[in-house]
């Protein structure tokens, strides 16, 4: 897929990606029970927002995830050259000879390196393999401590590297966020973005029994999550639930985790789905 001309903003960008993949309202809107083809018509030419989950059902209706969808907007033009169809398409499939076959590829720009980051984190956590040396590690604490102004791209690229960041690092990185000048801008550019992230840190602080990342991260997600972040909203009680399971160990608090997890994967977040569920699996075989 290829984006030909830099959007304006996100709904440009909706109708440059839906096009380029080759979809039409009408299809996307029979994916989902949430659209029609009238908001997304409305929506394309900016005459109305669509509202969370119906963002989320569009964005879905590409067959993208929200990370695959952000990862074009407000980035670098260098970095379009790394979202080559094979690599999410491997990612989704756990390819592990095309993956590695990427990673063989040389390094032609900083983005270059971050991206192949990904891809190597992609084959840890579906092949058990660690190939990430204590040099990248470096290389990706400088890149985020060397952020002066957060972009929308760089908060997804955050978001997406999170599990390869210390707690600590995490912590201090999204504190610096909360605090900065950049954060009013990117709520308006998006969001649903930006309440992810704070949502996934909270549920890292949970599982990891940090309490003191709480109180910030906290405040700032009950000012943004409304009645229609179903998704978002399941997530943090997922993270409850097993702070909860983590000290009464029953069986009743297993189940109820399990179950707002496949609620989370009917809401369309499978990846995050499966990260809890591995979680979930790790504190299961403490008790």
């Amino acid at each position: 897929m290829k984006v030909n001309t830099y959007p304006d903003n996100i709904w440009q960008y909706y109708h440059q990606v839906r096009k380029a993949k080759g979809y039409s309202m009408t299809e996307i809107a029979k994916s989902n029970a949430y659209l029609t083809t009238s908001q997304l018509s409305r929506f394309e030419r900016g005459m109305n927002m669509l509202s969370a989950d119906r963002f989320l059902a569009a964005v879905s209706g590409l067959n993208m995830s929200m990370s695959e969808f952000f990862t074009l907007y407000d980035n670098l033009p260098s970095y379009s050259s790394l979202q080559k169809g094979k690599t999410s398409h491997a990612v989704r499939l756990r390819d592990y000879a095309v993956l590695k076959n990427i990673l063989a590829e040389k390094d032609a720009t900083r983005d270059d390196r971050l991206y192949r980051l990904l891809i190597k984190f992609a084959i840890q956590e579906n092949f058990r393999e660690i190939l990430i040396t204590c040099d990248e590690q470096a290389f990706l604490l400088n890149y985020f401590e060397g952020i002066l102004h957060w972009t929308l791209y760089d908060t997804i690229m955050f978001h997406q590297c999170l599990f390869l960041l210390e707690r600590y690092v995490v912590y201090e990185l999204i504190w610096e966020l909360l605090v900065s000048d950049s954060l009013p801008r990117l709520l308006m550019q998006n969001e649903t973005v930006v309440k992810k992230i704070l949502i996934d840190i909270s549920v890292i602080g949970v599982v990891n029994q940090n309490t003191s990342w709480q109180a910030a991260i906290q405040k700032k997600i009950d000012q943004l999550v409304i009645d229609w972040d179903i998704s978002e909203k399941i997530t943090l009680s997922v993270s409850r639930k097993m702070s909860h399971y983590q000290v009464e160990k029953t069986s009743e608090a297993l189940s109820e985790v399990k179950v707002d997890i496949e609620e989370l994967t009917k809401f369309g977040e499978i990846d995050l789905a499966t990260r809890l569920k591995k979680i979930l699996d790790e504190l299961d075989s403490m008790s």
